[in-house]
């Protein structure tokens, strides 16, 4: 166990369950029992509510006596805003002498979402969070192994599950290039395992291109905080997009390997990724959001067979004329050595409305233009 997290999302927003986490916690201190010391534990309401009923009920000491004080309100550990392991956790887990599992009551499990160093990440109830930061280990067997001098039984027929045999690696994408146009260079080709869009989040590690970055301009370690503080500057989530170990980067010597299956668009399946990749292309709605075009190679060909290097200067024709259906675009690549080849491609653009998206850059730059023009 490195993280033990009730977080705002999910489970703070029933009473019911923070008053049991608290009801733990009590027997916990009355039990001479607090979460193990390389636990790293938070408890971040949504709302200043449940800091009130928690500290009238007279719940709230035994929490922080147990190792859940209240960090603060709303998004933090199921954003990334976890900070650091512990250091020894830290050094472990970067020698591959251990494998961290967070343990957070929200409803995001991801690998690297809650840390960059946790890749198995399990969803439980409030009470659930407490139990494992006190066992200290994912391990732990509740039905057999009591936690300390104290039994604590639970009951069969609780509703409280246990933590899923595997953990949900959904497939990731990083942010996609900016518009094409003339002179534009390869960023990264990928594979067809096109994912809802995740932005990096935890802390930037300081051997990738995005921990980088700060440094070179000579930020402190201790200041450069988390990515969510540099959510708004694109240097650094561009690079912390190669950070992403669900993201496959086709250019050559920067593979960061790619997740085996990934959620369809609707979310109600977990396939293949190639399997999976095709539904993204039928919604289309994620990337447009974001002012990416979607453009496709047409079946027997791919990025693969156009040996990108990254070096290329990209031209694509026919971008002036889109319209609601398939679209015929053309990318010519040249070479530094002064080769070009041709490809053929292909934008689907499925209503009136992304087309709109896709000419005004995305959602938002068409939100704020519409609301500059007034009613």
């Amino acid at each position: 166990m490195a993280i033990a997290a009730i977080t705002s999302c999910t489970q703070t927003a029933d009473p019911a369950l923070m008053v049991q986490a608290g009801l733990l916690a009590e027997r916990a201190v009355e039990a001479g029992l607090s979460a193990e010391p390389w636990v790293k534990t938070s408890l971040s309401p949504g709302s200043r509510v449940v800091e009130e009923y928690l500290r009238a009920a007279g719940l709230l000491p035994a929490l922080e006596r147990t190792g859940f004080h209240i960090v603060g309100f709303g998004c933090m550990t199921c954003i990334g805003n976890s900070g650091p392991l512990h250091p020894a956790m830290e050094r472990l887990a970067e020698h591959r002498a251990i494998e961290p599992v967070a343990v957070p009551s929200g409803n995001r499990n991801f690998a690297g979402r809650v840390n960059p160093r946790t890749a198995l990440s399990s969803l439980a109830s409030a009470p659930l969070v407490v139990a494992y930061a006190l066992a200290g280990s994912i391990l732990h067997d509740f039905d057999h192994d009591p936690l300390g001098s104290t039994r604590f039984p639970w009951s069969p027929g609780s509703t409280l599950r246990p933590p899923a045999t595997a953990s949900d690696r959904p497939g990731g994408h990083r942010p996609g290039p900016r518009h094409p146009g003339p002179g534009e260079g390869a960023a990264a080709p990928r594979r067809r395992c096109d994912h809802r869009p995740h932005l990096p989040r935890g802390p930037d590690p300081a051997d990738s291109a995005a921990g980088h970055w700060p440094a070179e301009r000579h930020v402190a370690r201790r200041d450069r905080n988390q990515y969510s503080t540099r959510r708004s500057n694109h240097e650094v989530m561009l690079r912390g997009a190669f950070t992403n170990p669900a993201v496959t980067n086709l250019l050559p010597g920067t593979q960061s390997g790619a997740g085996a299956h990934a959620y369809t668009a609707d979310r109600a399946r977990v396939l293949p990724v190639y399997d999976a990749a095709p539904t993204y292309r039928e919604a289309g709605d994620d990337l447009v959001g974001m002012g990416v075009l979607p453009l496709e190679f047409p079946e027997g060909d791919s990025a693969a067979a156009h040996a990108f290097t990254g070096e290329e200067d990209l031209t694509f024709e026919g971008l002036g004329q889109l319209r609601v259906g398939t679209n015929r675009v053309i990318l010519r690549l040249q070479g530094n050595d002064g080769r070009s080849t041709t490809a053929e491609l292909r934008l689907r653009i499925l209503s009136r409305q992304q087309l709109d998206h896709l000419r005004h850059g995305g959602i938002l730059p068409y939100v704020v233009r519409r609301s500059l023009q007034g009613p």
